[in-house]
């Protein structure tokens, strides 16, 4: 074409030392349109209040965990400049993920283009307010008079264990807090679902919560030990031989280096996991609930007890938590046919550059039996920026499950796919992402220091969660 032309020309001028000229190619084209039109009457009744009660009103609302409520029509124009500012700059709503990739996601807490476009246009133009029939949908909206949000399909739960009071400091660093719970269990429960109702959620970041069998939890070395022994025997033997090298040496054994380069080692089952052992919810902002599907359960023996890792922040003025955990038991008798299980991929070894502006990282998880994919979640702190997901299949195949290019470390959020993705026994799935160091992230705590793994926000962790139940069980596949 002439364009082509012209640019080969110039380029061969360019080469031999002469002078090119300007040249113009006219072109035709459909104008852009930003469907200003569509937009010029919004209804508050039939645009704005619908888009606000389907994914707005459940957390802004008496009660719920935003800080301000939108149960009216004019709760929505008092804060009306704070919706725009919110939407403009994508801190709201929280989702992180990109939906036009991947696997389509439950909860995806996002808004549309369309609804961003609407909500932006309603703001600027003044907020009026059209009341039909003196009925503003808000303002009629019912929610359940609980804490438990679960409440509105399986009712009140069937056990309630509260955490002895927490006191936080208003300022300072606050270690991590291990608290044991005795369930006070006298015989064995299936259990359907669990619940955190956080009491001071300013000052509560999470709570990783492990179910603790009568007997105590597997030594992780005999686990670590029982790990190796269904490995190929020269493979086990490499890692025994690199484990001995380095205690030998002084040094601490390379657990990251092992465990990234052989991911059917289970990391979960280390650190205490078991198949018959319920998923049990902890809590992370946007995350407190663990719901398995109909038919799907875990069993907690008489005796059993919960141990939770509770990490606070502060918040500038001293105040108590009372924070409860809620169970739902599957009815007396009823057992469910399947068991829900899953993974975690973990990588210790993180060496992050001070200033550092985009520093990737890989963590791979091994999927051993055929199984049904539910969930994914990533995790890191205050410098994570990215993350996606990508299973790899035994045939040497890849498929993009998931991509969060906007994470927030405020809200950890649990992706659960719209529809369980079978995959093949062997499958790998690789968890991709990049922390963020430099001064331009304004979460960033402090740019200028080199990044280790900890326990601690300011420090950093590079992990994917994951819940699959294996197939075969003899349920409803």
């Amino acid at each position: 074409g002439p364009i082509a032309s012209a640019t080969e020309a110039a380029i061969d001028q360019l080469l031999a030392g002469e002078s090119t000229e300007l040249v113009s190619v006219a072109g035709t084209a459909s104008s852009i349109s930003h469907n200003a039109a569509d937009h010029a009457n919004l209804s508050y009744t039939n645009d704005i209040a619908p888009i606000i009660a389907e994914n707005c009103a459940e957390c802004h609302r008496e009660g719920g965990i935003a800080p301000f409520a939108m149960d009216s029509s004019l709760a929505v124009q008092g804060w009306s400049q704070m919706i725009r500012e919110v939407i403009m700059t994508k801190r709201m709503p929280p989702g992180q993920i990109d939906n036009k990739v991947g696997h389509k996601i439950k909860n995806e807490m996002n808004l549309s283009d369309e609804e961003m476009q609407k909500l932006v246009r309603w703001v600027g133009s003044g907020s009026p307010v059209d009341i039909q029939d003196d009925v503003d949908l808000l303002a009629e909206l019912v929610w359940p008079d609980t804490k438990w949000t679960l409440a509105k399909d399986l009712g009140e739960p069937d056990l309630i264990v509260k955490v002895p009071p927490q006191a936080i400091p208003a300022t300072g660093v606050i270690d991590y807090r291990d608290i044991v719970l005795d369930l006070g269990l006298e015989k064995d429960q299936w259990v359907r679902a669990s619940e955190v109702a956080p009491d001071k959620s300013e000052v509560l970041h999470h709570i990783i919560t492990t179910v603790v069998p009568p007997g105590g939890r597997p030594d992780p070395m005999q686990a670590f030990t029982a790990a190796l022994e269904e490995l190929p025997e020269e493979r086990a033997a490499a890692i025994r031989a690199e484990i001995f090298s380095a205690v030998a040496s002084g040094k601490q054994p390379p657990i990251g280096k092992i465990f990234r380069e052989n991911p059917d080692i289970g990391i979960g089952q280390i650190l205490g996991g078991d198949d018959d052992l319920p998923q049990f919810g902890g809590y992370a902002p946007g995350n407190a609930v663990a719901l398995a599907p109909e038919g799907v359960g875990g069993l907690l023996k008489a005796g059993t007890s919960l141990s939770l890792q509770m990490h606070y922040t502060t918040s500038g003025r001293e105040v108590t938590d009372e924070t409860e955990i809620g169970i739902y038991f599957y009815p007396e008798g009823e057992v469910p046919a399947e068991k829900m299980t899953g993974g975690v991929g973990n990588d210790f070894d993180i060496a992050i550059p001070a200033f550092s502006k985009d520093h990737e990282m890989e963590v791979v998880t091994f999927i051993k039996n055929d199984s049904d994919l539910y969930s994914l979640m990533p995790h890191m702190h205050f410098r994570g920026k990215r993350m996606r997901f990508v299973a790899e299949y035994p045939d040497g195949s890849e498929e993009l499950l998931l991509s969060v290019p906007d994470y927030d470390f405020n809200w950890q959020l649990v992706h659960e796919l719209e529809e369980p993705l079978r995959v093949p026994a062997g499958t790998k799935i690789r968890a991709i992402g990049a922390f963020d160091n430099s001064a331009q992230n304004s979460a960033n705590p402090d740019p200028s220091i080199d990044l280790s793994w900890g326990e601690q926000s300011f420090e950093e962790m590079f992990m994917g969660f994951y819940a699959w139940k294996e197939a075969n069980q003899g349920g409803d596949d």
